[in-house]
């Protein structure tokens, strides 16, 4: 299939299949291509002082749910809350914040994470809490892997985690979205 026969394609990295990122469909939904895209995508458009990636940034948010004692389902929904990224990239919060990009884009990762959610079987719209996590995880990251310099009004009385940030690979950040992703289906069928 060539790009833009049927409209804008993009090749998924594990299947090689190509999906209509504006026009998913439940058939289009691999978590292994999910794990793959979202572990070799860096956050912040790049600007960490060394990769790190979305993969394993929703690993980490999910992991300290998890150590909150928030549901199965919770922390399963909040491994999932960038899935959409996959497809769509990840956008900066500044220019999806934007009104006129934004909104566009707001709009598009609304309709991939409804798909997303339907199929792979998590909560959205999201609940409250998992924002919050990701906001407290963006000073964690902010404070580690960006430089020092600026103020961020979003992260003003947000305290980050004691623990420091350690980038991994991208094979591992896979692996670790992919293993927790299985433990969690696993936990969420026996319940």
């Amino acid at each position: 299939m060539t790009a833009f026969v049927d409209g804008p394609v993009i090749c998924m990295g594990v299947t090689g299949m190509y999906v209509e990122p504006l026009n998913l469909q439940p058939d289009d939904i691999n978590v292994y291509d999910i794990a793959h895209h979202l572990g070799n995508q860096c956050r912040y458009s790049g600007a960490t002082r060394e990769f790190y990636s979305v993969g394993q940034h929703v690993v980490l948010c999910a992991r300290e749910m998890e150590a909150r004692d928030h549901s199965a389902q919770v922390v399963y929904t909040t491994l999932h809350h960038d899935d959409a990224e996959a497809f769509l990239q990840d956008v900066a919060r500044p220019l999806k914040e934007e009104p006129y990009f934004g909104k566009a884009y707001r709009g598009a990762e609304s309709r991939a994470e409804r798909v997303i959610a339907d199929v792979l079987g998590f909560d959205f719209p999201y609940p409250p809490e998992i924002k919050e996590m990701d906001t407290i995880l963006l000073a964690t990251e902010r404070r580690d892997l960006m430089p020092p310099k600026g103020k961020w009004r979003i992260l003003e009385g947000v305290t980050p985690l004691e623990a420091e940030v350690v980038p991994w690979s991208p094979k591992k950040a896979r692996a670790a979205y992919i293993q927790m992703h299985d433990r969690l289906v696993r936990r969420l069928n026996e319940e």
